[in-house]
């Protein structure tokens, strides 16, 4: 009989393989960053495997920091080293919007455990729309821990 485990890495191996299949580059990113952020609460090592597979650069940057957010609670250092991993990949989208998109999610994935890490990154948001998202995103993750 396969343990739980077992099945729970079965079930994993087929979503990876059909996701993998999809042809739509948007919709498989999409597809692997979810897996990659549902793998983190059990192996990062995998969901990290899973999120550098992505071709999509802010796909993979926002995947990346869903990745840290989990892993904050077990790993600290291991979360900042993937967040600097992140950053680094968002920063070197060379579309404007969708480096701004993907800061704002890094942002907001940072403030459920570094409000000041979130702020600065926010800050260096130069879209105006997305820069007033991720702060309203932080301010929210803020009020709900303070509470």
């Amino acid at each position: 009989a396969q343990t739980d485990s077992q099945l729970a890495l079965s079930i994993v191996d087929e979503a990876l393989s059909i996701a993998h299949s999809i042809e739509d580059t948007s919709f498989k990113a999409d597809a692997l960053r979810s897996i990659a952020s549902q793998v983190a609460q059990t192996d990062s090592q995998l969901a990290l495997s899973i999120a550098h597979s992505i071709e999509d650069t802010s796909s993979k940057a926002d995947a990346l920091s869903s990745i840290a957010s989990q892993v904050a609670q077990t790993d600290s250092q291991l979360a900042l080293s993937i967040i600097d991993e992140a950053l680094s990949i968002a920063h070197s989208i060379e579309d404007t919007f969708n480096k701004a998109f993907a800061l704002r999610s890094i942002a907001s994935q940072v403030a459920q455990t570094d409000s000041q890490l979130a702020l600065s990154i926010a800050h260096s948001i130069e879209d105006t729309s997305n820069k007033a998202f991720a702060l309203r995103s932080i301010a929210s993750q803020v009020a709900q821990t303070d509470s």
